[in-house]
């Protein structure tokens, strides 16, 4: 979770994909990495 807070903030993302292997699986938003973070 902080590695994928530092790549959002350092490249200016709001989301980010989650990847297994090749395949694009889903998307991380700002959002979720709070929410995440405050657990």
């Amino acid at each position: 979770v902080s590695r994928a807070a530092e790549l959002m903030s350092s490249h200016k993302l709001h989301t980010l994909p989650v990847v297994e292997g090749k395949k694009v699986v889903g998307m991380v938003s700002r959002i979720d990495i709070i929410r995440a973070m405050n657990r």
